[in-house]
């Protein structure tokens, strides 16, 4: 199980001088050991004085602490004296007595208990040391490096090295050095946040017995800090807590509800259809530091009671629902960075920002929409859409040609120009290397060791062959094997990281690259994702994570994209031959049928399911129908009606 992290700002034994030692009832606000204090409070472990006064920074008491321990762990009551200092009269006694009965304090060798004497931190260290053997819970000790060991009593030494090695115990940082003080006081806040600590360790090593934790705060976001916080046992008590714009929830110090912003994945992750474990199917996926637009956050009880909570997001044009523990949330008033399009020499960049490392990539995806200026950035969730740094939209609708170009059209290069291609960017890869050897060792004898080389002519087959454009193959294939020279290309002829996933890494090997291109056909393109009625039909494109192969062949977002930008490289070279070679239109909703002629007398020869289905058109209009090219290889084209087909704006 994760570890909670308590302390926010100062470390546990950590000082520093206030003005005023009293607190309210309810409010320990700038406090470091606000949560662990509150959570004593909670659960009547810590009570005021007559008042309402707490004083978390007074030094505690041997029976302060003791009673700390003796109600967190609820010990039955004790009516046996076992020390002579310790009347019935004492505010402790019993809680005192009770520890006493389980053998978690002992006291001195006259038979006292001195209740009222500041309880050293090593004293401290020895009472959590018997709490631990009092659950059972298992224990190591580990090479103390706090600077002031040597001050530790001998007869101390294991029960502050346990306390250390289960993270109950961290020491104060002065300097280069970090001090254990063991034979100095703690103040009541200090130790709050070591019963905090502890009851941590004990819930993590499955003991159920102890006080539930206030993993619930709202927080405030003022000049971009979350502050204010105030802590509740429940999402749904935080939720009637939030009276502000600017609130958001946290849950063990993860943001898990606020006004909008991102959500960004910590792993693959699976986007679901719904938030719900009896009914739900997966969407799609999303691989490590993917962004989604957060809309919301869903609870469900699943059949054991316990409570799963989701966010609800936006992952290009469709609406899904991940696991709040696979992702993070982030305000957008607290962002420092995110994705974004620009535009450089005419052509539209797209630079991802990879939160878990911080740093960015970026890509040419073809030419800019004319809308959209240099100097700016823009974003987008679906990458035809976008909208400026102000949350502006920009007018229009801006296709890439290439990533929306459907499979079933042709290049209209010959293999001999393909080939020119490929060896004259693969001869501009050794140039890097010779430029620089280390940045660009994989590129060396590029032109020798590429997978890619003399592949012009098995493309222009497998086009004919399988009615599939050659240099949608070949963009994939560079996208995917870095030009022919990644280890899985070169040692498996596996062109196309075929059945290599975030999941399960497989090396199959293929005999030669025409039998890699030959499974991408049949087992996948052609099989799985071309046909209409295949399994995993999201329309016939690279598209992105609502359209096309993308949906369900890859779990990185911008896959579609990347190789889209692959091919507009190619026909960039070429002399843009294929650029606009096709009029692109859409399918306007769900339920489309595809007719074998222009008339509604006419058998469909199968339906489009989903809406926003591309498609190529090749007459606009006859008798009310319009002509397209057949996703189907058993016809050439097919028919719909105009009503049901819209065109769209592509850039080329």
């Amino acid at each position: 199980m994760k570890k909670i992290i308590i302390l926010v700002g100062l470390l546990l034994l950590s000082f520093s001088i206030f003005t005023s030692l009293n607190a309210s009832a309810s409010n320990f606000t700038g406090n470091s050991h606000e949560k662990s204090l509150t959570y004593l409070v909670e659960n009547n472990i810590l009570l005021p004085d007559k008042d309402g006064k707490y004083y978390p920074y007074r030094a505690v008491t041997r029976g302060e602490f003791a009673s700390y321990l003796s109600k967190i762990l609820q010990l039955p009551t004790s009516s046996e004296s076992t020390f002579t200092d310790v009347y019935s009269t004492h505010p402790f006694a019993k809680d005192i007595l009770s520890a006493a009965e389980v053998g978690i304090i002992t006291g001195y060798p006259d038979g006292k208990f001195k209740p009222n004497e500041i309880i050293t931190r090593q004293h401290m260290a020895v009472m959590i040391s018997r709490v631990l053997d009092y659950l059972a819970i298992p224990t190591s000790t580990g090479n103390l490096t706090f600077t002031d060991s040597k001050d530790i009593v001998k007869e101390y030494i294991t029960a502050v090295s346990v306390g250390a090695k289960l993270g109950i115990i961290k020491g104060s940082s002065e300097g280069n050095n970090v001090y254990f003080y063991p034979q100095k006081s703690t103040t009541i806040a200090q130790a709050a946040t070591f019963i905090y600590r502890l009851v941590e360790v004990a819930k993590d090593n499955g003991y159920a017995g102890l006080p539930d934790f206030l993993s619930f705060e709202v927080k405030e976001i003022v000049n971009k800090e979350l502050v204010n916080s105030k802590p509740y046992k429940s999402f749904e008590e935080a939720q009637k807590g939030i009276t502000k714009t600017n609130q958001v929830i946290e849950r063990n110090g993860n943001i898990i509800k606020m006004p909008s912003g991102l959500v960004i994945t910590n792993g693959y992750t699976v986007v679901y259809s719904l938030p719900k474990e009896e009914n739900r199917y997966v969407s799609t996926s999303a691989t490590t530091d993917t962004e989604m637009e957060y809309l919301g956050t869903e609870v469900e009880e699943d059949y054991s009671g316990k409570k799963i909570f989701w966010a609800k997001v936006q992952y290009a044009d469709r609406i899904g629902y991940v696991k709040l523990d696979k992702v993070t949330l982030k305000p957008y008033v607290l962002l420092t960075n995110r994705s974004y399009y620009s535009v450089t020499n005419g052509e539209l960049k797209h630079t991802i920002f990879y939160n878990s490392t911080n740093r960015e990539a970026s890509y040419i995806i073809g030419k800019a929409p004319s809308s959209l200026l240099a100097g700016k950035k823009y974003y987008s969730w679906n990458g035809y859409t976008f909208y400026n740094e102000n949350n502006s939209a920009i007018s229009g609708e801006y296709f890439n040609y290439y990533q929306f170009l459907p499979a079933r059209s042709k290049t209209n290069y010959t293999a001999v120009e393909i080939d020119s291609y490929i060896m004259s960017e693969l001869t501009r890869l050794e140039n890097l290397y010779k430029q620089s050897p280390k940045s660009y060792p994989n590129y060396k004898d590029a032109t020798l060791n590429s997978k890619l080389v003399g592949l012009g002519e098995v493309l222009k087959l497998t086009e004919a062959k399988y009615q599939v454009n050659a240099l949608m193959i070949l963009a994939l294939a560079q996208n995917e094997s870095t030009y022919g020279l990644s280890s899985h290309a070169l040692t498996n002829n596996n062109l196309f990281g075929l059945y290599v996933t975030d999941t399960n890494p497989l090396n199959k090997k293929f005999t030669s690259v025409e039998a890699n291109i030959t499974e991408l056909m049949e087992k996948f393109w052609n099989l799985n994702y071309i046909p209409p009625t295949a399994g995993y039909a999201n329309g016939a494109i690279f598209g992105n994570k609502s359209i096309g192969f993308n949906v369900r062949y890859a779990s990185d977002p911008y896959w579609g994209a990347k190789a889209a930008g692959q091919y507009y490289k190619i026909d960039k070279f070429l002399g843009f031959k294929d650029a606009g070679a096709y009029k692109i239109g859409m399918t306007t909703t769900s339920g489309v049928n595809v007719r074998k002629d222009a008339s509604l007398n006419f058998s469909a020869a199968f339906t489009y399911k989903l809406s926003n289905m591309p498609v190529i058109i090749v007459n606009p209009n006859i008798n009310g129908f319009v002509e397209v090219l057949s996703d189907s290889p058993t016809y050439q084209t097919l028919f719909i009606h105009k009503d049901l087909v819209r065109d769209i704006n592509t850039i080329q």
